[in-house]
């Protein structure tokens, strides 16, 4: 097993509590001796309009702050790589925050678009990070690496911190940290992060207590202690010690920074699976113990990775039946260590606590399978390559893989030449009914030669799709309305059409974007609405209430819709394609792990599911309760009476398409 050289000094602790900064962890660790580093690169990847500026509004001012990019600076010769598309670069050099790091450091671009596909973020950051330590050459021996993620809201301090165990003499740096509920942490961010001009400088403590606060449900069921849910897929367990302290077991842990003993490495897992192994294979690693020294959190979607919470207490066999699964022999040297998370002094209670996790994750040992997973060859990692050379391949030729599985490329084939490719599906795909009006309207805009705006909170493939096909569009993120921040290069009455596509939480607030957009349009110019349930668990039923909330939100928008088209489906109809879509995804995901069940699986629901797509294709009817609903589409005309307010004789009788298929 690896050798981890730092062991945390609050597994000693016996009677009295320590704080880090009152004994030698406050210090940095003694490692193996290595040369001084000569240089310090960082590397953030992100692209998209929407993630771009959440990194500049949200991240980087606490990166900005003293003890972060500044202290590295200072330290050595740093630059800042952002790892992204290539047309993305005139939208950061565009943003004011931009000139802020410029000022700190070197920035430069490393365009990633051949590794950029849809729904394999995992795999593309792995490859975009990858990318960029190889191009250092020789010189990466003398770097350390800063592996940044864009949503990262940081504690003062905490790059300093990592930087002291580098220049003691350690080959790596791993660090843990947890989610935050991004509908409870919202008012905060925008209290304490927006439109901030300059540095945001978090105490590590002002912002632990904060995110106490804010905790998000995976994160929450992770807490062994806290027996009202779980987490089915645990990669970190937490026990609860007090309302201010949290400690953490963590199998998988962030590399923050590698500098690497070796230049020959291979990437055979993720990131946060392979780089340490592969770039540090001495084992020469710290792993940081305290929030006071370091501290990060993320905040995600308030659904995030819903599908893996659980009622009631884990079960210990089933939480090492899944770690068994995919933890490497780093991921099991990892959790012996443990991490504080603390918003005040250290308590009385924490070494019973700690004693309590040694306990679990020393009687959880013998349950793992008695051979972790290689770090080479990751059996998800063979998945994910599947999945995503099948991505590139699509994008660049249309051809499948020949290396790949039969059975891989006949599913391929069904999907290719049977259902078809979002948004051009044929009458066998489950959205085909919601796409094609979508769809139309998009290829008459096309044809017209109209001039458009496409607002989207993500990318999606509609979206992507218009984008390509008219290259003077402007898109824009939604967030950006809605924080009432401008839309660059948009000036009003210069837009023929605005095609927003509603994903996420932004379906509710329709009212809200189409008061927003209509001064950007022409006279008489055409707002389209689009949201499509992508949920195909039981929260689909409740997409369908936001559909409805958003709808309501109508009646006070000026002008009122003048096309409203509602789609749903039959329960049934709903349940067989969302079991073949997780069959498929499975054999694509990890073709090695029950394979066969998984191809029987899809081999028994995908005729199912198309003969039943194409059977309601072919009727249209009154649309009745207790059904799916599976897309809205509005059309609403600006200024279409002369005193600018909306027609309500007009739109008591707009024409409607209300169906079920």
């Amino acid at each position: 097993m690896s050798q981890l050289l730092v062991e945390n000094p609050l597994l000693a602790t016996t009677q009295e509590p320590i704080h880090p900064q009152e004994s030698d962890a406050a210090r940095p660790p003694t490692t193996k001796t290595r040369p001084p580093a000569k240089a310090i690169c960082i590397l953030l990847p992100v692209w998209g309009d929407e993630y771009i500026d959440q990194f500049f509004e949200r991240s980087l001012p606490t990166l900005l702050a003293p003890g972060n990019i500044p202290a590295l600076a200072k330290a050595l010769p740093t630059h800042f790589v952002f790892l992204t598309r290539a047309r993305d670069e005139a939208n950061f050099k565009a943003h004011p925050a931009f000139r802020r790091l410029r000022g700190l450091v070197e920035v430069k671009f490393l365009p990633i678009d051949d590794l950029i596909t849809s729904g394999n973020h995992s795999t593309t950051l792995t490859l975009a990070y990858a990318r960029a330590v190889r191009q250092a050459g020789a010189a990466m021996l003398d770097t350390c690496f800063f592996f940044l993620v864009s949503d990262y809201i940081m504690a003062d301090g905490s790059l300093a911190a990592v930087l002291a165990r580098m220049q003691a003499g350690a080959s790596a740096v791993q660090v843990g940290n947890f989610q935050l509920d991004s509908d409870a942490a919202e008012e905060w961010l925008q209290e304490n992060l927006s439109d901030v001009k300059g540095a945001v400088k978090l105490n590590p403590r002002e912002l632990m207590r904060w995110a106490f606060g804010c905790l998000h449900p995976i994160s929450a069921a992770s807490i062994v202690n806290f027996s009202l849910c779980h987490n089915t897929h645990a990669n970190r367990l937490f026990w609860y010690v007090d309302e201010d302290t949290l400690i953490g077991r963590f199998y998988l842990l962030h590399m923050i920074c590698i500098r690497p003993e070796i230049e020959d490495f291979i990437i055979g897992s993720s990131c946060d699976y392979s780089f340490v192994p592969e770039m540090c294979p001495s084992g020469n690693v710290v792993i940081i113990p305290d929030s006071d020294d370091y501290l990060v959190v993320e905040v995600q979607g308030h659904g995030h990775e819903g599908q893996f919470l659980g009622l009631g207490p884990g079960s210990a066999d089933s939480l090492a039946v899944n770690l068994s699964e995919w933890t490497t022999a780093r991921h099991r040297a990892n959790a012996q260590e443990t991490i504080v998370f603390h918003a005040s002094s250290l308590p009385a209670s924490l070494p019973a606590m700690l004693a309590e996790a040694e306990r679990f994750i020393h009687e959880l040992a013998p349950r793992l399978e008695p051979s972790p997973q290689p770090f080479r060859n990751h059996p998800y990692w063979l998945g994910a390559i599947a999945a995503f050379d099948k991505a590139i391949a699509r994008r660049d030729s249309g051809m499948a893989e020949s290396s790949l599985p039969l059975t891989v490329r006949a599913v391929r084939w069904i999907q290719s030449k049977i259902l078809g490719l979002v948004p051009e599906v044929k009458r066998a795909h489950p959205r085909w009914s919601d796409l094609g009006g979508p769809l139309a309207v998009c290829k008459e805009l096309t044809a017209s030669n109209s001039r458009l705006l496409i607002g989207s909170s993500r990318s999606t493939p509609l979206s992507q799709w218009l984008i390509s096909r008219n290259p003077d569009a402007i898109p824009f993120s939604l967030r950006r309305i809605m924080w009432n921040q401008q839309i660059r290069g948009a000036r009003p009455g210069a837009f023929d059409a605005a095609f927003i596509e509603l994903v996420d939480d932004y379906v509710s607030h329709m009212d809200e974007i189409v008061r927003k957009i209509s001064p950007l349009l022409k006279p008489n110019g055409h707002v389209f609405l689009m949201a499509i349930n992508t949920s195909w668990t039981s929260f689909a039923e409740h997409t369908g209430r936001s559909f409805a909330a958003g709808l309501g939100s109508l009646v006070r928008s000026k002008p009122w819709p003048d096309e409203c088209r509602i789609l749903s489906a039959s329960k049934f109809r709903w349940r067989v394609n969302g079991m073949s879509v997780a069959a498929a995804t499975a054999l694509f995901e990890r073709p090695s792990l029950s394979f066969p069940f998984h191809l029987i699986a899809a081999a028994v629901l995908l005729p199912l599911a198309i003969a039943t797509n194409i059977a309601a294709s072919w009727r249209l009817r009154p649309f009745v309760p207790g059904r799916i609903p599976t897309s809205v589409f509005v059309r609403l005309q600006v200024n279409c009476t002369t005193e600018g307010e909306p027609d309500r004789e007009q739109a008591s009788s707009l024409p409607q398409l209300v169906e079920q298929v």
